[in-house]
Parts: structure tokens; sequence; C-alpha cells
């Protein structure tokens, strides 16, 4: 009976991830269709035909990215964009979220419900996953801008803004103190992402940095002037994922 309750609980685990879900229909697939494909085709044919036949039926939203920090402590995220907004909503719940704008988390909890998003309301999945990071590391974050073009709102860079594009989060505050871009928490932030970011994103707050005298490790990032009241990330236009640092060989 453990064992088949053990069975049941990854099943399960598996069904509520996108990936597993795949997984689960090509499984059923092989085993309902195979014996027929092979007859008439060879088995290099009948793998293409099954794999198909499973993405006709999940096709998935194109959100799909890599898993972050393969499991290290402290930085634990998924791929997947559905799940990674389904740990938002529930940090949300849990207060370790804060948004100044609610039409922000909507834009959020429309990728958790599965809910076709419109493409003016697209979110990097990236963008994310780098909300559940600041939280792993801060313990608490505030967002006060996401996708702009969902809302329609064209402050500082307007539709040339990486907000206009679902690439970018600005942070007011973080550990549940103001970010600035030039405070500790923000500068934590900076060096952390700037290590698993891709080459071009960026971070702004640059002269912010410079007035209050502090310097910190930029990593993968650009950086630029911009607003002192909070910290905006964004990630680069070519959708390479977020990875972890490579350990030094032992």
């Amino acid at each position: 009976m453990v064992g088949g309750g053990l069975a049941a609980k990854t099943a399960l685990a598996a069904a509520r991830s996108k990936t597993g879900r795949r997984l689960l229909v090509a499984t059923l697939l092989v085993v309902v269709f195979l014996p027929l494909v092979v007859v008439a085709a060879p088995v290099g044919l009948a793998t293409v035909a099954v794999v198909a036949a499973a993405d006709a039926l999940d096709p998935g939203d194109g959100g799909e990215g890599l898993p972050v920090c393969a499991g290290e402590q402290g930085c634990e995220v998924s791929g997947d964009a559905q799940e990674v907004a389904r740990q938002i909503v529930a940090l949300t719940e849990a207060r370790q979220v804060q948004w100044l704008d609610r039409r922000f988390l909507s834009q959020v909890q429309a990728y958790a419900a599965g809910t076709p998003v419109a493409e003016e309301c697209t979110l990097d999945v990236r963008v994310l996953q780098i909300i559940v990071l600041a939280v792993q590391q801060q313990g608490s974050a505030g967002v006060s801008s996401l996708n702009r073009r969902c809302t329609g709102q064209t402050p500082g860079a307007g539709t040339r803004s990486y907000h206009w594009k679902g690439k970018a989060v600005d942070f007011y505050s973080l550990g549940g103190r103001t970010a600035t871009g030039a405070d500790p928490g923000s500068r934590q932030l900076i060096e952390t992402l700037g290590a698993i970011v891709p080459a071009g994103s960026a971070v702004g707050q640059s002269q912010c940095r410079a007035a209050a005298g502090v310097q910190v490790l930029l990593g993968n990032f650009a950086t630029f002037a911009d607003a002192c009241n909070h910290l905006h990330i964004q990630v680069s236009l070519d959708g390479a994922p977020l990875r972890a640092p490579t350990s030094p060989a032992s």
C-alpha cells in the first residue's frame, strides 16, 4: 500500500506540471497507438508520430524556460511559466510579494490559471523567475511594474521600454525596505542575478549607486540611469535562459 500511495503522489505531481502532463500524454499514446504505427512504419517514424500527437494534445504556450540553479540551496525555481506564476501567487497570499498595482498581479494570475494570455499581456518566464529568486534571497519583494503594454502605461521610455515587451520588472521594495538600486538589498540581488542572466540583460539606477558612492559587480548586466525609487531589471531579447553559475571543478 505504501508503494502504491507513493506512485499515486508521483503521478499527481507530474500531472500538475506542464512537462509532466506532456510526458503522461506521450506515454498513453505510446501504449495505445505505437503497436499500430510500428506495423506500417520504422521505429524512428513511429516515435516521431507519437511525439507529434502528444504535442497536438498539449502544445504548451511558448513560455517554457530551463530550471535555474539546478536545485542549489537558496536558488530554486521552475522553468515552467505556469508553475512559477503559481509560486508567485502563493507568495502573494503569504504576503511575501506585494503589489503597488493589482493589474500586474492579474497578469501573473492569468499564467497561474493556465488561461489564454493576450499577446499584449505576455510575461517572459525569466521575469517571473527573477521575482521568485528575489523573494528567496531577500525574504520579500514589492513589485511596482511588469507588462505596461497590457495596462496602457507609457512612463519613462514609453513603448520602447522592456516593460512594454513583458521583459522587465520593477521592485519598489526588497526585504521590507525601500529599493533604490543602491541599497544593500538591491546590490545583493544585482550581483546574484548578474551571474545567471544572459548577456543583453540590464539593470537600472546606475546614477543612484554613483551618487551613494557604492559599487556593484554587474556580471552579465549592462546598466543605465533610472529613477532612484525602485530597482529596474530587464532580460535579454533573445530569450536565452537564466543559468546557474558553474561550480569550479574540485
